[in-house]
C-alpha cells in the first residue's frame, strides 16, 4: 500500500493508505445498548444485564466485513462507525489515516465501488479519530501543566533575583502549574472545534484518493 501525505489548515499533515477488496463475508447484527445512568450493558438474543427502571435504551448497527485483495489476502474491518450498504461480492475501498509521525492509523471511510455509496467517520470528538490528529493530543494537559510550571518558575527566578527571596522559585512554579489549567481549557475547546471544521477537508482529500486509486 502507497502512502499519500495531505496537508490540512494549520497546517496539519496527515498520510493515507487505501485498502481495496471484495467482500467475501459480511455481518450487520443489531445490539441494544442499554444505559443506566452510569454504565453500558450489551443485550443481546443470550445474555442481559439491566435495571428495568433505569433503563435508557440505543440502537447500534454493527457492521463488520471480510475482504479479499487481489493477492489472495483476507483481512477483517469494522465498519460500525461508517457503515455503507453492501452485499457479499461487492469491490469495497477503505482509507486509513494518521497525522505524520502516528504509526498506526485508523480507518475512517469506506467506498462501495459497485454500488457508488461511501461514507466517513464524522465523530472527532471521540477517541477513535485521534491518530489523525483533528483531536487532542496524547499528553495534552499534562504539556501545558509543565509548561506552566516552568513559565511560573523562571518568573519567580527573576523576581528572586532581584528580592533575593528564594522560595520565590518553587512559589512561582506551583503558580504557573495551576493558572495553566484554565488557559490549558480554554486552548482544548478552541482545538476540538478546529478538528471539528478540518473534517469537511480531510473527506474531501479522502474521497478523492480513493477514486484516483481504485
Amino acid at each position: 500500500m502507497l502512502r499519500t501525505t495531505i496537508v490540512l489548515p494549520g497546517p496539519r499533515r496527515v498520510w493515507l493508505e487505501v485498502v481495496q477488496g471484495v467482500v467475501v463475508d459480511a455481518s450487520q447484527p443489531f445490539v441494544a445498548v442499554a444505559h443506566d445512568g452510569s454504565d453500558e450493558h450489551l443485550i443481546s438474543r443470550h445474555t442481559s444485564s439491566l435495571r428495568p427502571e433505569r433503563l435508557r435504551p440505543t440502537a447500534v448497527h454493527v457492521c463488520k466485513i471480510w475482504l479479499r485483495s487481489d493477492d489472495g489476502n483476507e483481512s477483517a474491518h469494522d465498519l460500525t462507525n461508517f457503515p455503507v450498504d453492501l452485499r457479499i461480492g461487492h469491490e469495497m475501498a477503505l482509507i486509513r489515516g494518521a497525522a505524520e509521525g502516528v504509526r498506526e492509523g485508523a480507518y475512517f471511510g469506506a467506498w462501495n465501488q459497485t454500488s457508488g455509496k461511501f461514507a466517513f467517520d464524522v465523530c472527532v470528538g471521540a477517541e477513535r479519530l485521534r491518530p489523525l490528529g483533528l483531536h487532542l493530543p496524547a499528553g495534552f494537559f499534562r504539556r501545558r501543566v509543565a509548561w506552566g510550571g516552568v513559565a511560573g518558575a523562571i518568573i519567580g527566578s527573576v523576581y528572586a533575583l532581584l528580592a533575593r527571596e528564594v522560595p520565590v522559585i518553587v512559589l512561582g512554579g506551583i503558580l504557573g502549574s495551576v493558572l495553566s489549567l484554565p488557559l490549558a481549557a480554554i486552548e482544548a475547546a478552541l482545538e476540538k472545534r478546529r478538528g471539528r471544521q478540518l473534517v469537511p477537508n480531510l473527506n474531501n482529500f479522502a474521497l478523492a484518493i480513493l477514486i484516483a486509486k481504485s
